[in-house]
């Protein structure tokens, strides 16, 4: 796929970087002195109806089903309000008009 070329060329293009600097030492020397590895850089996913873009496919899942096929999973008890995700509903809780006193 286009994500796992471009993938490879960025890691390509820094091992390349990497090569040329002249204080590069390889990544099991760093490891063996104890130096963390960095994180892993974020691929951003495209949302192919809208052109958001996500960091993760976790996030963009609950994009799509929230904002594109309207799931809303998260039912309020006393308004029966629905939400899309669990910390809305949260929210709407401490705030709801229809909470008991």
């Amino acid at each position: 796929s286009a994500s796992r070329g471009a993938r490879a060329s960025r890691a390509q293009g820094a091992r390349q970087h990497l090569a040329m600097s002249p204080t590069f030492r390889s990544s099991s020397s760093l490891l063996s002195a104890g130096v963390p590895s960095p994180p892993p850089s974020p691929i951003l996913n495209n949302c192919p109806a809208c052109e958001r873009l996500k960091d993760n496919t976790g996030q963009w899942n609950r994009h799509y089903k929230t904002v594109h096929l309207k799931i809303r999973n998260y039912l309020c008890c006393w308004c029966s309000k629905s939400f899309g995700v669990g910390s809305s509903l949260k929210k709407h809780m401490i705030r709801c008009k229809k909470r008991p006193a």
